[in-house]
């Protein structure tokens, strides 16, 4: 199993930080069973990648897993993501649905959560 801290702000804001090198064929489902738990419901995921090394097909899947588990209208946010990481979001144009920050304070910031 995977471990993951979470974060909860204004009640709203979920920041899960998932201690994983590879998130790829091997490690996304355990990364699956570990995150939707944590976001299931929230409006907002911040999703801190700084633990992430590798990212294949199948774990950009499982990003797209975690999003469908928050509530209708929901945001998610990538932060402090590897130029691998970042290039290959872009080139599967997942960039457009999923923000990329540098900090976690710099997606909490982009959102108007009062």
């Amino acid at each position: 199993m995977i471990d993951v801290q979470v974060l909860i702000l204004k009640e709203k804001i979920c920041i899960v930080t998932p201690d994983i090198t590879y998130l790829d064929a091997f490690y996304a489902p355990s990364f699956r069973e570990a995150v939707v738990p944590q976001v299931n419901g929230y409006c907002y995921l911040v999703l801190d990648c700084s633990h992430v090394q590798y990212v294949d097909s199948t774990g950009l899947a499982s990003l797209i897993h975690v999003f469908k588990a928050l509530s209708a209208g929901g945001c998610m946010a990538l932060v402090s993501m590897n130029k691998n990481f970042t290039t290959l979001l872009e080139q599967a144009m997942l960039n457009q649905l999923f923000p990329c920050f540098d900090t976690v304070d710099a997606a909490v910031a982009a959102w108007d959560v009062s």
